[in-house]
């Protein structure tokens, strides 16, 4: 593999399993092709931001959990999360 690190301040860790990476982490950025949740929201560290590109990697509880979500297609997101809790009900609302 190639280092492309060189010249930046990267700082790459390896960790043996999801929860060790993810929660310490100020940033999460799951890029995956996983079908069912993974990452609850007691991994992630208080005031983390999770860029959740992949659909299916937080559990419903990091939705329900959230200080802010930030939504670019909810007609996507909210058929993809039904099951949320009730306050979850649109995007003025989540």
């Amino acid at each position: 593999m190639r280092d492309t690190t060189a010249g930046h301040r990267l700082k790459v860790t390896v960790t043996a399993d999801a929860r060790s990476c993810v929660e310490r982490a100020d940033l999460v950025v799951p890029v995956t092709t996983v079908t069912e949740g993974y990452l609850p929201y007691a991994w992630l560290k208080p005031g983390a931001l999770l860029a959740h590109v992949s659909l299916d990697d937080a559990m419903p509880d990091v939705v329900e959990a959230a200080a802010m979500v930030l939504v670019d297609d909810w007609g996507l997101v909210s058929a993809a999360s039904e099951g949320c809790s009730d306050a979850c009900t649109g995007p003025a609302n989540c």
